[in-house]
Order: structure tokens, then sequence, then C-alpha cells
């Protein structure tokens, strides 16, 4: 089951997260060889929204610590934002390339992004 962790970014700011995968409590789950997918969508049916991933250079994998850190660039971020305060559903897909029928999703919640004010 997936942990709920909800985020919160700005428009026009680039945003990073970090998320750290564990095996068990305190122990991380070597990610190594993994890939890592994220989509933003209104509701979980609805279209995507944006997708952030490896493959795309917005999630980085430090593999041996658990740790796969997403950074949203600030066109992104603005994009997402327009004028009003948007909310997205999102979870975290690891796939395991040396294993390809073990996928997780340590992570899923909203993301709220506040659109940018000062200009």
């Amino acid at each position: 089951m997936a942990t709920e962790l909800n985020l919160t970014f700005t428009g026009n700011e680039t945003e990073t997260v970090t998320f750290t995968v564990e095996e068990s409590e305190g122990v991380p789950l070597d990610i190594t060889g993994w890939t890592a997918t994220m989509q933003l969508r209104v509701s979980p049916k609805s279209a995507i929204v944006d997708t952030f991933s490896d493959s795309g250079g917005e999630i980085a994998i430090t593999g041996a610590s658990g740790i796969a850190t997403l950074t949203v660039p600030a066109t992104a971020t603005l994009s997402l934002s327009g004028s009003v305060i948007k909310q997205y559903q999102y979870d975290l897909h690891l796939d395991d390339q040396a294993s390809p029928s073990v996928r997780i999703v340590p992570f899923a919640g909203t993301v709220t992004v506040y659109p940018a004010v000062s200009q």
C-alpha cells in the first residue's frame, strides 16, 4: 500500500521532492536499476495532465539508499498552476528492470499548485 504524501508546489518555481523508499522501518530498499514514473491527473481515471520520469530527467534514482528525487522545473509548475489554485492526484511507480513483473507504488497523494503571484 502506498504511503500518502501530499505535495505543494508554486507556479513558476522549481520544486524538488525527495522520496525515500523503505523495505521496512528505517531500512532503505535498494532501487538500483529501477525506473520511476509519476503521473498527474485531476482524478484517478481522468486524462494525464503531466508525467515525470527518470527517462525524462525529472526523477533521479540513488539506488542503494532507496532515494528517488523529483525535480519539477519552473516551466512545468507554471503550466500546472494557471491563474487559480489547482489540485491533482499522483502516484509514484517504481519498476524493477531486472525483474519486470515487480512494480511498487510507494507514494501517492495530491499535488496542490498555487499560482505565482509576484511576477
